[in-house]
């Protein structure tokens, strides 16, 4: 396989635990995100058949890939099979940016909202692997970025504040504002 036909908007390196192979993940306008072997400099694998619009944000973590878009889904991908486990579409529009640990899965919108999704403990085959979301959300504007750190969500958005969540009990622990003078993006 080729690089992309089209723009790339995100990337994100990683690399796997039983060899030690090191890999950049890039998402694209052209729907797909591609696995580049650092050490050849190749495309060893394709992802596809999911992202219906531009792929906008990746996140890798532990054995999964997760992506999000301009299509309002966040597909959470096994990296073992290159099968796609779980695809959600609760925002109602682009996602910006979606991030995880070995507890939960975060992504936040242009729909002003965070939605946050912790991983299912006891997960039967064939079932899901999210629980079902909960919603974040005091912004006024976009949520441009998140982070996760422990058990706590920051969020940042174009309405210049910066929140901090507690992600256990999905509740606003602070809110900082007034001191950036514009959005923030990241």
């Amino acid at each position: 396989p080729h690089g992309h036909s089209q723009i790339i908007y995100c990337i994100q390196l990683y690399t796997y635990e039983g060899d030690g192979r090191q890999v950049l993940f890039s998402g694209s306008r052209d729907l797909t995100i591609r696995e580049w072997n650092l050490s050849t400099g190749n495309v060893d694998r394709v992802f596809n058949g999911v992202h219906t619009e531009s792929i906008l944000s990746l996140c890798a973590f532990g054995n999964y890939l997760a992506s999000a878009g301009r299509d309002q889904n966040v597909c959470l991908w096994d990296l073992a099979t290159g099968e796609a486990l779980d695809l959600r579409h609760d925002h109602t529009d682009s996602i910006l940016c979606v991030r995880f640990d070995s507890k939960r899965l975060v992504s936040c919108s242009k729909d002003h909202t965070i939605r946050l999704y912790k991983f299912k403990e006891d997960r039967q085959p064939n079932d899901s692997v999210l629980e079902k979301g909960v919603v974040l959300g005091t912004h006024r504007s976009a949520v441009n970025a998140i982070a996760l750190s422990g058990d706590q969500v920051i969020s940042v958005s174009g309405d210049k504040s910066l929140c901090v969540w507690d992600a256990n009990t999905c509740t606003l622990i602070r809110k900082v504002n007034f001191y950036h003078t514009r959005g923030i993006a990241t």
